[in-house]
């Protein structure tokens, strides 16, 4: 790795990536995530400053206000060097100790897209929150609850900043957005080997990942460009790759590479063994 990369986290790896996007002139529609990013307030805060709106997931035990707190500063007595005292006066609850307040009447039953056995329905409800931890700013949000039509014990939360104005639909369609990105990563790693490389360089891993998106980014284009609705049913990325298969078959490997790849297989087998031996025989380490 550079000498210059520093570790960073998830959330501080994507308030980057925003940034970044933003001096490139990319325009936000909206982002959504999972718990990871909606659960941290400094990447929340990011995306407010930039002005771009998002619906995150979060933890049911994440703790919000119910109505904007008041903070409060006491002023001590002159002369006694005491410092002033600040209280945030407010009702905060968990997430999901505040959706058991929602009535019946507040769930909305919504389809947010078409599954692979059927239209993808939930009951969704919303109202304003605050978000105030200690000793930062506020953050005025919508929570959203989704609630599942089968088993209604079973909620998912979610953080948005939006106007106030904003309909339920529209936030719970930009919350199941999320799935199209968790099938464009699978697809990546089922089709086009995303996941499967054994670098471990950091120029390496970064042409690999390179291709390999770049590889489901044609597979994408040729979905697009030759689905159509009849009776076979839209392309899939698998069904693509295997016409691909057929109409541009591999070339067959020239036999010096078979036998080159052969020699390194057998380079590398070897060094393994001798390094399971070595450490099998060592000598133990005597007690003192």
């Amino acid at each position: 790795m550079p000498e210059d990369v520093e570790f960073q986290t998830k959330p501080q790896l994507a308030s980057e990536m925003v940034k970044q996007a933003k001096r490139d002139g990319l325009d936000f529609g909206w982002v959504t995530a999972d718990a990871v990013y909606g659960g941290n307030f400094e990447f929340r805060q990011t995306l407010i400053d930039e002005s771009i709106q998002f619906v995150m997931a979060i933890k049911c035990n994440t703790v919000v206000y119910k109505e904007r707190p008041v903070t409060l500063v006491s002023s001590p007595a002159r002369g006694s060097g005491r410092r002033r005292r600040r209280r945030i006066k407010g009702e905060k609850l968990r997430v999901d100790e505040l959706a058991k307040e929602f009535s019946e009447s507040q769930y909305k039953r919504l389809a947010v897209g078409d599954g692979s056995k059927g239209p993808r329905s939930y009951d969704w409800a919303a109202r304003r929150i605050t978000v105030s931890p200690c000793g930062k700013g506020s953050q005025d949000l919508w929570l959203l609850v989704r609630r599942s039509i089968s088993d209604p014990t079973k909620k998912a939360y979610y953080l948005a900043y939006a106007p106030a104005t904003i309909s339920i639909a529209i936030l719970a369609g930009i919350a199941s957005g999320r799935w199209h990105i968790e099938e464009c990563f699978r697809e990546a790693k089922g089709e086009v080997g995303l996941d499967d490389y054994q670098v471990r360089k950091w120029r390496s891993w970064h042409r690999h990942m390179q291709l390999a998106m770049l590889g489901h980014l044609f597979l994408t284009e040729l979905r697009r460009d030759n689905s159509e609705e009849d009776i076979l049913g839209p392309l899939s990325a698998a069904e693509a790759r295997r016409l691909l298969q057929i109409v541009m078959p591999p070339p067959p490997p020239e036999p010096r590479f078979l036998f080159r790849w052969s020699i390194w297989r057998r380079r590398h087998n070897q060094k393994a063994r001798e390094s399971h031996y070595r450490r099998r025989f060592a000598p133990l380490p005597t007690a003192k």
